[in-house]
C-alpha cells in the first residue's frame, strides 16, 4: 500500500513538472527569440542580464529538470554511475547559483541604470561595470563547483541512487567552511540583496518623484512598480523559505 502511494506520488510529480517544463521551455524560447531579433532589446543594457538569466533558466529546465523527470519516472537514478551523479550535482548547483547571482546583480545594476547611467558612457566603464559582472556570475559558479563537487577529496563518497542528485555533495557533509560559504554566499546573501535592492530602488524612485515635485504624479505607474517589486521579492523569498528554515533550525 505504501509502495503504491509512493509510486502515485512520483508519477503525479512527474506529470506536473513535465507540463511546467514544456510551458517553460516554450516561453523561454519565445522571449529569447523576441529579445534577440528586436534591436531595441539587444541594445538595451538592462536586457543583457535578463537574456543571461533566461539562457541559464532554459538550460536548467532543459537539462537539469529532465534528469529529475527521469528519476521520478523510474524511481531510481539512471544510469547508476558515480560519474553521472557528480555531473548531475554539478549542473544542478551551478545553474542554481548562476541564477541567484544574476538576479542579485540585476537588482543592483538597476540602480545604476536608473540613477547613474552616465557610468556607461565610456566603453571601459561599460566593460567593467556591465559586462564583467555578468560574465563573473556565469563563470564563477562552474569554477567553484568544479572544485567542491568534482575535485574535492572526501573520506566517504556516499552516493544514493534512490535519491535525487544521488544525495548531497560530500563537501556539504565533510567541510563546515565550504558548506556554510556555499549556503551563505550562493543563497542567503543573494536573496537578501535581491530584496534589499528592489525595495531600495522603490524608495529612491518615490523620493525622486517627490523631489522633482511633478504636478502630474502618476500613481498608476508607481503602483505597477510596487506590484512588480513585490512580486519579485515574494517569489525570491518563497523559493528560499525551505532553505532558510533549515538554516535557522
Amino acid at each position: 500500500m505504501k509502495l503504491a502511494k509512493t509510486l502515485e506520488s512520483r508519477l503525479l510529480k512527474f506529470w506536473i513538472l513535465l507540463l511546467f517544463q514544456i510551458s517553460s521551455i516554450l516561453c523561454s524560447i519565445f522571449v529569447l527569440h523576441h529579445m534577440f531579433t528586436a534591436k531595441k532589446f539587444r541594445r538595451t543594457l538592462s536586457s543583457h542580464v535578463i537574456i543571461a538569466m533566461l539562457i541559464v533558466s532554459l538550460l536548467s529546465v532543459t537539462v537539469d529538470l529532465s534528469l529529475t523527470l527521469i528519476y521520478l519516472r523510474l524511481g531510481i537514478v539512471h544510469p547508476k554511475l558515480n560519474l553521472f551523479c557528480f555531473f548531475w550535482m554539478y549542473i544542478d548547483f551551478s545553474f542554481y547559483t548562476c541564477g541567484m547571482l544574476l538576479t542579485a546583480w540585476a537588482s543592483f545594476e538597476r540602480h545604476i541604470l536608473v540613477f547613474s547611467v552616465r557610468y556607461f558612457r565610456l566603453s571601459y566603464k561599460m566593460i567593467f561595470v556591465h559586462y564583467a559582472p555578468i560574465l563573473i556570475c556565469l563563470i564563477y559558479p562552474f569554477i567553484f563547483y568544479n572544485y567542491s563537487i568534482l575535485f574535492y577529496s572526501c573520506e566517504n563518497d556516499l552516493l544514493d541512487f534512490q535519491r535525487t542528485l544521488c544525495g548531497v555533495p560530500c563537501f556539504k557533509r565533510e567541510s563546515y567552511v565550504l558548506n556554510w560559504y556555499d549556503t551563505l554566499m550562493h543563497s542567503v546573501v543573494p536573496s537578501i540583496l535581491i530584496v534589499a535592492c528592489y525595495m531600495a530602488l522603490l524608495i529612491r524612485v518615490i523620493r525622486q518623484k517627490h523631489r522633482l515635485q511633478q504636478q502630474l504624479f502618476s500613481w498608476g505607474k508607481q503602483r505597477q512598480i510596487i506590484i512588480q517589486l513585490l512580486t519579485v521579492t515574494c517569489l525570491c523569498i518563497t523559493m528560499n523559505v525551505p532553505l532558510f528554515t533549515i538554516i535557522l533550525i
